[in-house]
């Protein structure tokens, strides 16, 4: 595999991707793929899978929608 470029926000990625100029690794369920979208999400076979974490400072003060998404986040069942 040649690797040419990196992104940051699969978002922008996916418009290269619908023109056809490359393809993009991601994680399940992160792009949009219904509708007029000339996308689709291919799953890598074998399946691979990584482990993922929340770290943040311990004495943090949050916005109020940070304390909602990680309360949503812990109620979330794996």
């Amino acid at each position: 595999m040649n690797i040419v470029a990196t992104y940051n926000f699969i978002y922008n990625a996916t418009f290269m991707v619908e023109k056809g100029i490359c393809y993009a690794l991601c994680l399940a369920n992160l792009v949009n793929t219904e509708g007029s979208r000339n996308l689709t999400f291919r799953p890598i076979i074998p399946e691979m899978s990584i482990d993922l974490y929340i770290v943040t400072k311990k004495y943090e003060t949050f916005s109020p929608a940070v304390k909602l998404f990680i309360n949503k986040v812990k109620e979330y069942k794996f």
